[in-house]
C-alpha cells in the first residue's frame, strides 16, 4: 500500500538551448525544483520541464512521459530537481553538440504532502552540496515518509551515469555566488551585495591579468 503513494527516480533531460545559456547564470540552480507540463506536439507528446520563473528549459526523456501523465491524470503532484548538467561534444552536422544532464522526479499522492514537503526541502540541499540522494525508495522508506516521519532521509546515494565519449559535467553542485545570489533573492540585502561584490572583485582580477601581460 506504502508504495502505492510514491515514486522516484532519476531521469535524463534534454535542454533545450544548444549554447546551455541557461545553465550559465542562476536561473536554473542545482536542486532547483521544477515543474512537468506534458505538451501534445503533432502528436508526439514530450514532458517539459519549467523553472521557478516559468520558463521552459528542456525536456524529459520519452520513457517518463506515459508514467508522469498517469500520476498526473490522478491529481498526483510530480515534481523535478535538477541534479547535474553535461555537455556532449557533437561529431558533425548531423550529431550536433547538446547539453543535457539528470532531475530527480518524484510524483506522489497529495495526501502525503505534508511528508513530503520537509523530504523535498532536505532533497534540495543536498543536491545544493553535490549530492545525489538515492529516490527510488524501497517499501520500508515509504513507509516512514507516509508515516510522517519528518527527521527521516535516506542514506544511500544514487550513482552516476557514465558519461561517454566527448561528454563532461558542467553543473552539479551551487557556486558560493550562486548560494548568495539566491539569498538576495530570499530578501537578504547583505547577500544581494556580497553577490555583485564578487562579480566586481573577479572582473577586476581578470582586467589585472590582461593588464599584467601587457595587453593594453
Amino acid at each position: 500500500m506504502a508504495q502505492e503513494v510514491y515514486s522516484g527516480e532519476y531521469a535524463k533531460f534534454f535542454a533545450i538551448d544548444s549554447q546551455g545559456i541557461d545553465f550559465m547564470g542562476a536561473d536554473n540552480l542545482v536542486g532547483d525544483r521544477y515543474s512537468i507540463d506534458i505538451r501534445d506536439e503533432e502528436g508526439a507528446y514530450k514532458a517539459y520541464l519549467v523553472n521557478r520563473f516559468g520558463k521552459d528549459i528542456g525536456y524529459l526523456e520519452n520513457r517518463m512521459v506515459r508514467p508522469i501523465q498517469l500520476a498526473q491524470a490522478k491529481g498526483w503532484e510530480t515534481h523535478a530537481y535538477l541534479s547535474f548538467v553535461a555537455f556532449t561534444e557533437g561529431k558533425d552536422k548531423e550529431n550536433p553538440s547538446y547539453y543535457w544532464g539528470q532531475m530527480a522526479v518524484l510524483v506522489y499522492d497529495p495526501r502525503i504532502s505534508s511528508a513530503m514537503a520537509s523530504f523535498e526541502e532536505e532533497l534540495s540541499k543536498r543536491m545544493a552540496d553535490g549530492g545525489r540522494p538515492q529516490v527510488d525508495l524501497g517499501m520500508q522508506s515509504v513507509d516512514k515518509l507516509v508515516n510522517g516521519n519528518t527527521s527521516w532521509f535516506p542514506t544511500d546515494k544514487a550513482a552516476m551515469p557514465k558519461m561517454g565519449k566527448g561528454s563532461s559535467v558542467v553543473k552539479d553542485h551551487r557556486t558560493p555566488n550562486e548560494r548568495l545570489i539566491e539569498q538576495s533573492r530570499k530578501g537578504n540585502i547583505g547577500c544581494y551585495i556580497l553577490s555583485w561584490a564578487f562579480i566586481i572583485a573577479i572582473i577586476a582580477l581578470v582586467v589585472f591579468i590582461l593588464h599584467s601581460c601587457g595587453l593594453f
